[in-house]
């Protein structure tokens, strides 16, 4: 396999689970690209590597998100996602989520875009406001820490409820589909969905909507 193609799967799991064992990972590869990857691989192509080194450690077997590390929330992470299910995308999607700018797109990040814009922020600077709050909810941080981030002078909504109301359920909807490293990879409304499918009982406590649990705050 060549080094450009596992170096995206390294990124994809860092953005998708936060912490993945190189077991884990290396099966993972295997089952995606047909390429048998060896543990040893991954873990010298993560230390040699500038880029992957600058996001990903790697400590008693596992490759942990540097910014989760960092933030003190491992534990809390472990805690969060054990005996949760595994997000695990076609090929072509896991690859696709080595960019996080593709991990965290959804429809309802173009609503709230677009509401950004309405209310006063050109294109770029609504663009990068929305993203940057996909992002934080994809790492896990709490619904009020998303919010506060809305708190910008040239967004309009002082004194109007309405537009309040519409931009808090448009926060909700865009954590409700973005896809979260608690939830290892799924978006809250895919994991409610695998629940009631799949009768998961243990995992009910999951599916609450405002599904952030405040890792990095």
């Amino acid at each position: 396999m060549k080094k450009e193609e596992l170096k995206k799967y390294c990124f994809a799991a860092m953005n998708m689970y936060g912490i993945i064992s190189i077991k884990r990972l290396a099966t993972m590869v295997e089952k995606n690209s047909g390429y048998k990857v060896s543990e040893y691989e991954i873990k010298r192509n993560i230390q040699i590597d500038e880029e992957l080194n600058e996001e990903i450690m790697i400590r008693d077997g596992e490759a942990i998100h540097r910014v989760i590390w960092k933030a003190g929330a491992y534990r809390t992470l472990k805690r969060s996602q054990r005996g949760r299910p595994w997000y695990e995308p076609e090929n072509h999607k896991f690859l696709s989520y080595s960019y996080l700018e593709n991990y965290v797109k959804s429809k309802e990040l173009i609503l709230l875009k677009n509401f950004f814009i309405k209310r006063g922020l050109n294109m770029k600077q609504a663009k990068n406001l929305a993203e940057n709050m996909a992002m934080a909810t994809s790492l896990g941080c709490e619904l009020e820490y998303v919010m506060k981030m809305t708190i910008n002078p040239h967004v309009e909504i002082a004194e109007d409820l309405e537009a309040a109301e519409t931009l808090i359920n448009l926060v909700i909807n865009m954590c409700n589909h973005t896809r979260t490293v608690p939830l290892r990879g799924y978006t809250p409304i895919e994991l409610k969905e695998e629940i009631e499918l799949f009768g998961m009982k243990k995992q009910s406590k999951v599916a609450e909507f405002n599904v952030t649990e405040g890792l990095l705050n």
